[in-house]
């Protein structure tokens, strides 16, 4: 992966971050579904600021906000929707606007869900870097939290969330029933999101696959679009790895593309501990209730 650097919107002395829009609009870019298998497209569009970020059907012109009561489910990705429009797996989009520091965006998709492309987001922000970013005259206050805000999901899942003058994640992942997959960590702070995030590849074991294809699910998934693990953790010759912590890295991607739903840049720090988008996105849903 050969991508440029892209750094967030720096703060002014009264904390408040440019807004930031596209120069240019992208390519479209197409592909395949990993859930749903149908062909599926988006294309990043500029807007001016206020508009924030947007989801707008080509085929009806419905626009969906990235906002979280526009949530349609949370079930092996992050879908969006309203006007009875439904677009699934937004999470890698979302993220490689959010790690590109973008606050205002359409993004016109055709299809039922975003291609998967090379199961990351880096081809996405390959395309945004190359349509160029620009700060717009205008600010936008982020949102800061009083106090430690935690979000709690089932066993050992968890995320908090804790003042601080800047945004960082630290995001731990385990497997405890995977002997040869120790636990791996992950961390978004002082690291370039375009180098040491957006390449990580969504993943999956082996047997899960199989088990999914089995009931009609994952129909776009193949070893193109992510990286596959054996039952013991360890992962298959025929995907190596990009990064050692791949998944943990990954799992940062998607928490950093479900976040975007909080409406504003965030100035907290962030531990998240087996996330999974429902987690990220009642965190998002927290966090949004913040803003005045």
């Amino acid at each position: 992966m050969n991508l440029p650097a892209v750094n967030l919107a720096a703060a002014t002395d009264d904390g408040s971050v440019a807004r930031r829009t596209l120069v240019h609009p992208t390519s479209l870019l197409t592909g395949i579904g990993i859930h749903g298998g149908e062909t599926g497209g988006v294309q990043f569009l500029p807007a001016p600021a206020g508009t924030g970020l947007v989801f707008q059907s080509v085929r009806t012109g419905q626009e969906i906000a990235v906002h979280p009561s526009n949530r349609h489910s949370t079930t092996r990705c992050t879908a969006i929707s309203a006007g009875g429009e439904v677009f699934f797996t937004v999470e890698h989009v979302l993220s490689a606007l959010n790690g590109c520091g973008v606050t205002d965006a359409v993004i016109a998709f055709e299809g039922p869900e975003a291609p998967i492309l090379d199961g990351s987001a880096a081809p996405f922000v390959a395309e945004i870097v190359k349509a160029g970013l620009t700060d717009l005259d205008a600010r936008i206050e982020p949102i800061r939290l009083m106090s430690p805000l935690t979000v709690q999901g089932d066993g050992a899942s968890m995320i908090t969330a804790a003042p601080s003058d800047h945004f960082w994640i630290n995001v731990v992942v385990d497997y405890p029933g995977k002997p040869l997959m120790t636990p791996q960590a992950a961390s978004y702070q002082g690291v370039d999101y375009a180098v040491g995030v957006a390449p990580a590849r969504t993943y999956g074991f082996v047997a899960e696959l199989k088990l999914l294809a089995e009931r009609g699910l994952a129909k776009g998934a193949s070893r193109e679009n992510a990286f596959a693990l054996r039952e013991d953790g360890t992962p298959d010759e025929s995907t190596p790895l990009r990064f050692a912590n791949e998944a943990a890295r990954h799992k940062l991607l998607d928490l950093i593309g479900d976040l975007a739903f909080a409406g504003r840049p965030i100035r907290a720090g962030i531990v998240a501990v087996q996330p999974g988008h429902g987690l990220n996105m009642r965190l998002a849903a927290e966090l949004s209730g913040l803003i005045a």
